[in-house]
């Protein structure tokens, strides 16, 4: 009986200190996040303050009246309608090339037998440790004789080859059990049809997830459009906010902030309908790794 009851106590203990340490672990990463989100919604808040509350000092987070004038006002400088179309336009392509490419790459490599696969998916990984800004002079020398400079191809082409997102299906892929596979071939099925019927119907939460990073990365990629574009028309959002920077650095800030505000609303909006496809992602790969 005594027995019985120090065991009880032990476990009590250990049940109290497991619940102690979530509890700090939830506060971390609650302290974490309102450091991340401060700066967003001091950027937010500013743009739609008064002119005499935008820079007031101690900072006032509240604003007493609302106004949107710097919003309207963006919209008249600069082509924000057509680069918002342009983001979306490369964005969405650059996303569906790549889910498709990485998709039927990363079946591949995790169900198919074939000579060098192993080897060729460790070249592929090598992929990763190469940064972008080492490729885009030979880029820009290739796309030039093929004539896509100032092109959305030369952007959505080249983001549509991505190692990290075929290396993240690859494993996906792995967790699915090969039984069904063998039960598909005994049924007379095929590669392609295994792919379609069994393996994507199986991946759509990690496919979404992904589909959510290669779009918000598409989205806000500065570096390449930088280079590519030079037509304010065809400039994509990230690129053209920059352009509002004056010579020297002066410009007007709060129509950055206002410009900014735009470009992270449609990312806002993505995750708010996607949430549940990223945390059902994450919990079936725990529940299968």
């Amino acid at each position: 009986m005594s027995q019985s009851i120090t065991v009880n106590a032990k476990k009590a203990k250990r049940n109290f200190k497991s619940e102690i340490s979530d509890q700090v672990a939830n506060l971390v990463i609650l302290i974490f996040a309102v450091l991340w989100i401060l700066p967003i919604v001091w950027l937010l808040l500013t743009s739609i303050s008064s002119r005499e509350e935008r820079f007031a000092i101690p900072p006032k987070w509240l604003p007493s009246k609302l106004d949107f004038s710097s919003y309207t006002r963006a919209w008249e400088v600069f082509p924000i309608a057509e680069q918002y179309l342009n983001s979306l336009k490369v964005a969405l392509i650059s996303t569906l090339g790549a889910l498709i490419i990485s998709s039927l790459a990363a079946y591949a490599f995790a169900r198919l037998e074939f000579f060098g696969r192993d080897t060729l998916f460790m070249i592929l990984l090598a992929g990763l440790m190469v940064p972008p800004q080492l490729t885009v002079i030979p880029s820009f020398v290739a796309f030039r004789k093929i004539g896509i400079i100032d092109n959305h191809a030369a952007l959505f082409l080249p983001a549509m080859i991505t190692p990290l997102g075929i290396f993240l299906l690859r494993q996906f892929f792995r967790s699915i059990p090969k039984e069904l596979d063998e039960s598909a071939k005994i049924d007379g099925a095929g590669a392609f049809r295994i792919f379609f019927r069994i393996i994507l119907p199986l991946s759509k939460p990690a496919l979404a997830a992904l589909g959510v990073v290669l779009f918000i990365a598409s989205w806000n990629e500065f570096f390449w459009p930088n280079i590519f574009i030079s037509t304010a028309s065809k400039m994509t959002l990230p690129v053209g906010i920059a352009s509002l920077v004056g010579p020297g650095g002066n410009t007007n800030v709060i129509l950055i902030f206002a410009s900014v505000g735009m470009q992270i609303v449609p990312l806002f909006l993505i995750f708010l309908f996607t949430q549940k496809f990223l945390i059902q992602s994450i919990a079936t790969t725990g529940i299968r790794g």
